[in-house]
C-alpha cells in the first residue's frame, strides 16, 4: 500500500521569500497571521463543550477506556442527527464488533442516542444524512441504513449477503428488509447508497489532554475566529475545488502551527494514493504549502507537538530543530483532512 506522496517542487525564491517549507524527511513551518485576526477559538463558547468534556472524562476513568494509542480508545464530534450541533461519538477500542457509543446535548443535558458501528467506526452519509451500519464476517456482510428521526435512530433499509461463502457450497441469498430477493434487485436496491460519498466517523481523537482541548475547545470554533476577508479567501479556494461529478474531495480547519488561525486542508479522496494540500494565510493572501502530505486524504497530527505525520514520514510545523528520528508522538493525536465533504452547503457551514 502507498502510504505517502509528496512533491518537493520547490525554488529558492520561494523559501527565501517564505520561509515557510522545507522539505526532506524534515519539513519546517513558520506561518505569519494577519493581524487583524484577535479572537481565540477558546473564547467561542457552546453549550454541549462541558457537557462532552464531563462525558469524555467519565469514560476515561471508566474500566472501558483503553490507553493503547493504536487499538485503544478514541473520540469524534460529528454532526449526525441535522441540526448543525455535533454530537458526541465514543469509540471504546477497534475490536471487530465494537459499536460506537453516540450522545447529543439537549438544553444543557446530555442525551444518550445509542450505539451503531463495529471495529469502534461507522461511515456516514452526510448528503442523505444516514448512517451505514455493516460488518463483514466469515464470507457474508450484514448492514443497514440508519437515520435520525423524531428524537431516534431508525432503520430505512437493511441488507445481507453471504455470496463469499459459495466456495464453502452454503446457498447463496441477498436479503433486503428481511426478505430474500435475486442479485439485480438487491444491487438496486443498494444502487443509490453505495454512489454516496461517506466519512468515516467515530475515531479522529485520542484522549490526550491537547487532543481533548482541541477538539472540544477549537475544532468547532474557527467560523467565528476568521475575519471576514479570511473566510472570503478560503471561500474562493474551496470553490476552486468544487466539481459535482467528484464527490469524494473534502475539506477541515485545524491549527497547524499554533497561532490560533486555522490552516485550510483540501483532501482529494479517501484512496491510498489520496493526499491533502495545505493553505495558510501570509498577510492577506492565501498561500499554498507547496508539497502533499498524507494518505487516503488525510494525516495524523499531533496537535501537543504540532508534527503532522503520514506512515514513517514526519513534519515539523513549528520547531526550526525537528529531527523525525527524534519524533516521539505525544498521547494527543488527530485525523486531519477529511472533516467537511466539499460542496457548497459545508463550506458555509464551515465558515459560519
Amino acid at each position: 500500500m502507498k502510504i505517502f506522496r509528496k512533491s518537493l517542487l520547490i525554488s529558492t525564491a520561494f523559501f527565501l521569500s517564505t520561509a515557510l517549507f522545507s522539505c526532506s524527511e524534515d519539513t519546517h513551518i513558520e506561518s505569519s497571521s494577519p493581524e487583524d485576526v484577535k479572537i481565540s477559538p477558546q473564547s467561542i463558547t457552546f453549550e454541549w463543550q462541558n457537557v462532552y468534556m464531563d462525558k469524555l472524562a467519565e469514560f476515561k476513568n471508566s474500566a472501558d477506556f483503553s490507553a493503547d494509542i493504536k487499538t485503544g480508545s478514541r473520540f469524534d464530534l460529528f454532526d449526525i442527527t441535522g441540526d448543525k450541533t455535533p454530537e458526541l461519538i465514543i469509540s471504546p477500542n477497534n475490536n471487530g464488533q465494537t459499536p460506537c457509543r453516540i450522545y447529543s446535548c439537549n438544553n444543557g443535558e446530555l442525551v444518550e442516542l445509542g450505539e451503531t458501528g463495529n471495529r469502534g467506526t461507522f461511515l456516514y452519509l452526510p448528503d442523505m444524512q444516514l448512517i451505514k451500519d455493516e460488518y463483514r464476517g466469515n464470507g457474508f456482510i450484514i448492514g443497514k441504513y440508519i437515520s435520525y428521526q423524531n428524537g431516534a435512530f431508525n432503520t430505512v433499509l437493511s441488507y445481507s449477503d453471504n455470496s463469499m461463502s459459495a466456495s464453502s457450497g452454503a446457498a447463496i441469498s441477498y436479503e433486503i428488509n428481511g426478505e430474500e430477493v435475486f442479485l439485480p434487485d438487491y444491487d438496486s436496491a443498494l444502487e443509490p447508497y453505495n454512489t454516496q460519498a461517506t466519512i468515516n466517523a467515530g475515531r479522529k481523537y485520542t484522549f490526550g489532554e491537547n487532543a481533548l482541548n482541541y477538539a472540544v475547545k477549537c475544532s468547532e470554533s474557527w467560523g467565528a475566529v476568521l475575519s471576514p476577508k479570511q473566510k472570503e479567501l478560503f471561500r474562493a479556494k474551496l470553490t476552486e475545488f468544487l466539481n459535482p461529478l467528484d464527490a469524494v474531495y473534502a475539506f477541515e480547519l485545524c491549527d497547524l502551527n499554533s497561532d490560533e488561525i486555522p490552516e485550510l486542508i483540501i483532501s482529494n479522496g479517501n484512496s491510498p494514493e489520496n493526499y491533502c494540500e495545505i493553505y495558510y494565510f501570509a498577510e492577506d493572501e492565501l498561500a499554498h504549502i507547496d508539497g502533499t502530505f498524507g494518505a487516503e486524504g488525510q494525516f495524523t497530527f499531533d496537535t501537543e507537538q504540532f508534527v503532522l505525520s503520514s506512515g514513517s514520514t514526519r513534519w515539523s510545523i513549528n520547531n526550526s530543530n525537528f529531527s523525525a528520528n527524534e519524533y516521539k508522538h505525544s498521547e494527543s493525536l488527530a485525523e486531519i483532512g477529511r472533516k467537511y465533504l466539499l460542496n457548497d452547503s459545508n463550506i458555509t457551514l464551515a465558515l459560519n
